[in-house]
């Protein structure tokens, strides 16, 4: 049986989207695109890997903590 959370994904972000999404003045159209379809997206396991190993070499700080809070809510 297939996970009904995975048949309504329509899109798969790349680092550099999610990337985007975390910096300090994102791109307002990004910011848009994401808010518009964030019940039908999702990340490969690999970016969400990449994206944390460069949380983890963050200091320490209110940026770092943001971005952690972030990475637990996306679904890969």
């Amino acid at each position: 049986m297939v996970n009904s959370t995975l048949s309504h994904i329509s899109y798969l972000l790349d680092t550099n989207i999610i990337s985007e999404l975390i910096k300090p003045q994102p791109n307002p159209h990004i910011i848009s695109q994401f808010q518009l379809y964030q019940y039908e997206i999702a990340i490969p396991s690999l970016v969400w890997h990449e994206l944390r190993l460069g949380w983890l070499k963050m200091p320490q700080g209110q940026r770092k903590e943001m971005i952690g809070s972030f990475l637990q809510t996306l679904s890969v």
